[in-house]
């Protein structure tokens, strides 16, 4: 038996799986769903994000319970799982794009910019898009102005300063009251009343 469920991602329309072994996902990919350079996101992306963070990710990487990700067609995608898994949802919060980085060396793209290697644009399938990554420093998204979703975004850009060295939370209210930022967060709660 399928069961739908909540999405878990912005390019998925609607996620269902089976309750018995095989353990099966099938995501369909929201038809309009595009990159940032006007190519559709598809099912051989996620297949793509699948081999990549076998090979690439982490010890701990959810994606270590699946045994198979195929496409089904253009914008469906059938996932096997090894077992049952409980964080399932979270397989595919970020998706690849192939088109972009088939034949790329992973380990060294994207560690400062998020950039298609073949073009030296920035691409993304969100609302914004990164226009600079100065590590440790400041992070400045734009409105990414082919977006597929129901509205582009509400501002030009977004920037994130990072705080130098080990910043108090007295110093990110000071940054507030001089106006020098919109929103701060901060670890500090020795300045919560």
């Amino acid at each position: 038996r399928v069961q739908p469920s909540a999405r878990n991602s912005s390019t998925i329309a609607r996620a269902s799986f089976t309750r018995r072994p095989p353990f099966t996902l099938t995501y369909e990919i929201r038809p309009q769903a595009r990159w940032s350079d006007g190519v559709p996101v598809s099912a051989q992306d996620f297949v793509f994000t699948d081999r990549a963070f076998r090979r690439h990710g982490r010890p701990e990487d959810p994606h270590r319970f699946v045994r198979s990700v195929t496409a089904v067609d253009a914008k469906t995608v059938r996932v096997v799982l090894r077992s049952r898994f409980a964080g399932w949802r979270s397989l595919f919060q970020w998706v690849l794009p192939r088109h972009a980085l088939a034949g790329e060396d992973l380990e060294r793209v994207w560690t400062d910019q998020i950039q298609n290697p073949k073009t030296g644009e920035p691409i993304g399938s969100g609302p914004f898009l990164v226009k600079e990554w100065k590590r440790g420093e400041q992070l400045t998204l734009v409105r990414n102005p082919r977006y597929w979703g129901p509205h582009t975004a509400h501002i030009d850009r977004l920037v994130v300063r990072f705080c130098q060295g080990n910043c108090t939370g007295a110093e990110v209210l000071e940054t507030l009251r001089r106006r020098d930022a919109d929103g701060g967060l901060s670890r500090d709660l020795a300045i919560v009343p």
